[in-house]
C-alpha cells in the first residue's frame, strides 16, 4: 500500500468517526487504530 492510500483510508476512517454516535466512538477509534496498525504491519512485511 502506498502512503497516499494510508491517508485516503484515514481520512475515511476519520469521517466515519465523525458520522458516529459519541459513546460509539472509542470502539470505532479502536477499531481504525487496528486496522492501520494491521496495514502498516502488512505493508512492512511486503
Amino acid at each position: 500500500m502506498k502512503w497516499y492510500e494510508i491517508l485516503r483510508l484515514a481520512i475515511f476512517i476519520l469521517k466515519l468517526i465523525g458520522l458516529l454516535p459519541k459513546e460509539k466512538r472509542p470502539a470505532a477509534e479502536k477499531e481504525a487504530l487496528d486496522a492501520m496498525a494491521k496495514i502498516t504491519e502488512e505493508d512492512n512485511i511486503a
